[in-house]
């Protein structure tokens, strides 16, 4: 999301209790959450909101340092008094400035009824901008303070010199309000006598009232009368943020604001913590219901003192209620907006016939009110919207009328002249009608649905457990890999940890978390690990650290719940008291760097370490009461005293300019620090006799750019790894650094170096294991040739194919690379780069071909033996989100971006493609198709939620009654009468991805955008059908597929490109009768 510009004036402004504590318990960057505290050069000290019921990290302290100010101790303390911005710009300023004062005018931003304050601008009362900017604050209440003066044309001023005697000036936190008649109102003269002095007696009969413009003005209120009265007075709200329901603000709305409501929500955003800032809607607390505008909040909603603010996302909705939920208002009267409705041709009917009407999806065509904007499809593959018919919408289902909370109702089918809508085979009792995402679809169950099978509503008889994880997270991580005493490589990969025995070629995980790891680290002993999970989306999904053994996979302890915001930055273990405490940053404001006892789950101290990014962190190998934290312009040590950490402020000083981040560390036998930067310098930092670490060594552009990691061997060679150079170069630290003259340099496939680890610690033979950040573990040394252990792809992975009658699966991604896995060896096969992106994939049903779909509308062919071309055809200039080959392996279905299916024969066993039929009559862009048995029908979904049918050899749409026998070759469509089930009563934002039948048709696959893989019965017709479920990733489940004899599942998704293959297991005590395939 851009850059959201928004104004303030009086219409909003936030209540800080005195009595909360400073430090903000969550959220993004100040400069993510509100473009006001982005765009101020000088911002005074503003208090965050915090919950009373959360405790608070110590205050924050706002310092300002000049060269006119000396530190009086080597370290800072919290507790430490304010050196305030007045006093410091009261000091010293020439004197021969004239003394001649100025009077000016000051009124406050967007308010015409304020009266303005006069100022005397004198040199020597007020020396520059920025005091006048801390008085203004004092005399004119402004919700951030005024950071800004304004001219009344708004223009913005600078200096105290553009100020001109008896002019006037806006005063602002953000942007200036335009069109107002600032300083135009004034109060009006007292009176002190009656209305009716000097009337005339014979001029009583003008002041009576006209009976017919009594009417008229009675009508003209009565019209009016929904409209918001000038005499409402301001009020105060409670705002509770949609994604982190502990935080909450207060906010005092003025209905005589000029602001429009969009620019209203984005000045609340400050007072709340928010996963997608800024506010874009609120909804009531109580009835969940949408404030449609301002005037609203005074008016229909006046009882109501919660709401519930949201950002880019849907509504969390409660849970529901033994009764169900039930809509406070008609589906669609919560959508206020007008759009044009075209002429029907379907004969008129009564309201009743209106509602009980209804084809497969209804559309803006097909009805006589206008729909619900539709849902965009997910966070789908980067692509940009088509301009067709794409509408921005609200992914939050709204209930439809009768049919609230998504219940599942068998209705009659009324008589209707659109083919599209009813059929006059259907029956009572073979209807089912149910609202996805805010529209309306009905299904028709197949006439040979045997009501008497196996309950399709309860769990499955199977279950799924993970094998296999292809790939390592190498991208955005740091210091993730590690070698286990048990020679076993240990990193992680979306939400689990993997063990990997590269001699027996096995896999063990822990799967104790429920979102992406971001970091971890190794207990001295060897034994523990400790890993850290960011915060996920929904409510529940907190940040917090966890440690357990890698021998038992037994969790030892869960660390700091509800006490980390966003996520971990870094873990490190104490070393001197063995690992006793263990140290952790947290990726909030002020990035709190915290010391825990982790066995007692208690904090020993903390301290707010940089509101700039963190990236390293670790306790000093030699001294626990020592730490170190590092990142963008900053490198701080501090000291942890009688239960406070403190920070060392003679220590860490660069000589000359910062640099932009420090990128990697490391400590040398003898304590020191070593240090790489983004400019490529590695720096040794070195203690003296005062307990001082002074820069000793400096190595200027040992690298090209970032110095990704740093190594120290037992012989002390210090290794350093590039990212953009890519090379691995070897330094002397017993003779001062000096370049050992090894060097080697990665290919650019490999990509950078991320981390560097010791195959065999201790040992002369030199062999190492690099990660890297295409995501790769490659094995070597700076004297042999490096060779892949680990490899899987480097960006987002949409495309998963299995292959017809082998053990074998293909995946695309958006790296351009097209590879053939082994599901039984796990090994790669082969892999080829193509041209473009890739996002879908298929094979041929004989299995000798597999077609890639790309983002520019180029499908690419490949020999699936050894991934030769074989031939490419540009479909058009849209991405291809869905491909699929017929049956009987004759034709070639594509779905574009473009909202087209396109079909394609295939001719010369694949050779040769040629462009056979055009499928036109989807208002969105296409995500899944099916083939039936027989190959004459085609079923297609697509971004609106709209399901349609195709009769493939008469090129036209199909009566979804006439397909309701229609047996599908594969179900990946996430729509459809057999897949009810999946579709939760309250969605809660949650959105289907994919969706996978087994072959066997007894089992369906299931993934969402919130990173869990379901595994449901099929068919799953019975509403809120049970699950099986796991937590995948924190992001996207992108593709599910069975592999041809079920017996496994693969997987792809999250932001790491994981790809995962999970055993279907059959439990024990459970019906075991397979269903049919429909």
């Amino acid at each position: 999301m851009g850059e959201r510009r928004g104004k303030v004036q009086k219409g909003v402004r936030f209540f800080i209790p005195s009595d909360l504590p400073g430090g903000d318990p969550g959220g993004k960057a100040p400069e993510n959450n509100s473009l006001h505290i982005a765009r101020v050069e000088h911002p005074p000290y503003i208090p965050p909101i915090l919950p009373p019921s959360k405790p608070a990290y110590p205050e924050s302290r706002q310092t300002v340092t000049t060269n006119n100010l000396n530190s009086e101790s080597d370290f800072s303390d919290d507790d430490d008094d304010l050196t305030t911005a007045r006093s410091v710009l009261d000091s010293r300023q020439p004197l021969n400035q004239p003394r001649r004062a100025r009077r000016v005018t000051f009124y406050r931003n967007g308010d015409p009824h304020w009266k303005g304050v006069n100022f005397a601008i004198n040199n020597k009362r007020i020396r520059n901008m920025e005091a006048l900017l801390i008085l203004l604050s004092e005399k004119i209440p402004l919700p951030y303070g005024v950071r800004h003066v304004y001219t009344l044309g708004g223009k913005r001023l600078t200096d105290l010199t553009e100020l001109e005697h008896g002019k006037s000036y806006v005063c602002a936190s953000g942007e200036m309000v335009k069109g107002v008649d600032y300083g135009r109102k004034t109060e009006r003269y007292w009176h002190n006598r009656k209305p009716t002095a000097g009337k005339r007696r014979g001029e009583n009969y003008l002041y009576k009232e006209d009976p017919v413009d009594r009417l008229s003005i009675d009508s003209r209120q009565s019209m009016m009368s929904d409209q918001l009265s000038p005499r409402s007075k301001p009020r105060v709200i409670t705002i509770i943020s949609n994604t982190h329901r502990d935080s909450r603000g207060k906010i005092l709305l003025n209905p005589r604001t000029s602001q429009n409501f969009e620019d209203i929500l984005k000045d609340m955003t400050g007072a709340i913590k928010m996963t997608n800032p800024p506010i874009e809607a609120l909804y009531t607390f109580s009835t969940e219901q949408k404030v449609q505008g301002f005037g609203q909040l005074f008016r229909e909603f006046r009882d109501c003192d919660i709401f519930i603010a949201c950002g880019s996302e849907s509504l969390k909705r409660g849970p529901p209620s033994s009764e169900g939920y039930k809509s406070d208002a008609p589906a669609h009267a919560q959508y206020d907006h007008t759009q044009p409705i075209k002429q029907s041709t379907r004969k008129t009917q009564t309201p009743q016939k209106q509602q009980m009407s209804g084809s497969s999806s209804d559309s803006g065509e097909d009805s006589l009110t206008p729909p619900p904007p539709s849902q965009a499809y997910r966070s789908r593959r980067r692509s940009v919207q088509s301009n067709a018919t794409q509408t921005d919408i609200e992914a939050d289902p709204k209930p439809l009328d009768d049919f609230a909370d998504n219940s599942i109702d068998t209705l009659a089918v009324q008589d209707s002249d659109d083919p599209y809508v009813t059929s006059p085979v259907a029956s009572e009792d073979d209807v089912v009608r149910m609202a996805i995402h805010g529209r309306r679809q009905t299904f028709f169950r197949p006439t040979s649905y045997d009501k008497t099978y196996v309950n399709p509503g309860s769990r499955p008889n199977k279950k799924l457990k993970l094998e296999w994880v292809y790939g390592y997270r190498g991208y955005d991580a740091r210091d993730n890999l590690c070698v286990l005493p048990s020679g076993e490589l240990m990193y992680f990969v979306a939400t689990v940890v993997v063990m990997y025995n590269p001699r027996k070629e096995t896999q063990r995980h822990y799967i104790g978390h429920t979102e992406d790891i971001q970091c971890m680290s190794h207990h001295p002993s060897e034994q523990y690990v400790a890993t850290g999970q960011m915060a996920g989306q929904l409510p529940d999904a907190h940040a917090h650290i966890r440690v357990w053994d890698h021998v038992t996979l037994n969790t030892l302890a869960v660390i700091g719940l509800e006490t980390f915001q966003n996520g971990i930055c870094c873990l490190g273990f104490s070393k001197q008291n063995h690992g006793n405490y263990l140290m952790a940053v947290d990726e909030g404001d002020n990035h709190v760097l915290s010391v825990w006892d982790w066995q007692a789950d208690k904090i020993v101290a903390k301290t707010k370490t940089h509101p700039d990014t963190v990236v390293l962190g670790a306790f000093h190998p030699h001294e626990d009461s020592i730490l170190i934290t590092a990142g963008k312009q900053h490198m701080y040590f501090w000291k942890m005293v009688g239960g406070k950490i403190l920070r060392d402020k003679k220590s860490g000083v660069f000589e000359g300019e910062k640099p932009k981040f420090i990128t990697g560390m490391e400590f040398s036998a003898t304590g020191d620090v070593i240090t790489g930067d983004s400019s490529g310098n590695i720096l040794v930092w070195s203690r003296d006799d005062s307990n001082i670490f002074n820069l000793q060594h400096a190595i200027m552009r040992a690298h090209e750019k970032s110095v990704f990691t740093l190594r120290m061997l037992s012989d002390g060679t210090l290794l350093s790894g590039g990212g953009v150079d890519r090379k691995l170069v070897a330094w002397d630290s017993l003779r001062g650094y000096i370049p050992a003259k090894a060097e080697r340099q990665l290919s650019e496939a490999n990509g950078g170096i991320r981390t560097i680890v010791e195959q065999n610690a201790g040992q002369a033979d030199g062999l190492l294991y690099l990660a890297t950040s295409n995501n790769l573990i490659i094995q070597g040394s700076l004297q042999t040739k490096f060779t892949t252990v680990i490899q899987g792809h480097s960006e987002e992975l949409w495309a998963l194919a299995v292959h017809p009658h082998e053990h074998a699966f293909l995946t695309a991604g958006y790296d351009n690379h097209v590879c053939l896995w082994s599901s039984a060896t796990h090994k790669l096969l082969w892999r080829v780069s193509v041209e473009k992106p890739c996002l879908s994939a298929t094979f041929s049903p004989n299995g000798a071909l597999a077609v890639v779909g790309t983002t520019v509308g180029l499908f690419v062919a490949l020999n699936a033996y050894d991934g030769s071309l074989v031939a490419s055809f540009q479909v058009g200039t849209e991405q291809l989100d869905a491909i699929r080959f017929s049956p009987d392996g004759s034709l070639l279905a594509m779905g574009s971006h473009d909202n087209t299916i396109y079909l394609f024969s295939v001719l010369d066993d694949g050779r040769t493609f040629r462009k056979a039929a055009l499928l036109k009559g989807h208002k969105n862009f296409l995500t899944h198709i099916d083939w039936s048995s027989d190959g004459r029908y085609l079923q297609s979904v697509d971004g609106d939620y709209e399901l349609l049918f195709w009769k493939v050899d008469e090129n036209r749409r199909e009566n979804p009654a006439v397909t309701r026998d229609v047996t599908w070759h594969t179900q990946t469509c996430i729509l459809g009468y057999n897949v009810l089930g999946i579709w939760p009563a309250r969605e809660n934002g949650i959105d289907i991805n994919t969706v996978s039948r087994s072959e066997s048709g007894d089992l369906l696959a299931v993934g969402d955008s919130q990173g869990f893989l379901k595994l449901y019965r099929y068919p799953s017709t019975q509403k809120k059908a049970q699950s099986h479920q796991w937590k995948m990733c924190s992001s996207n489940v992108t593709n599910v597929k069975f592999l041809y004899d079920d017996g496994y599942l693969l997987t792809t998704g999250g932001m790491d490109a994981a790809l995962m293959q999970w055993a279907v297991q059959v439990t024990e005590g459970i019906n075991r009768n397979r269903a049919k395939r429909y």
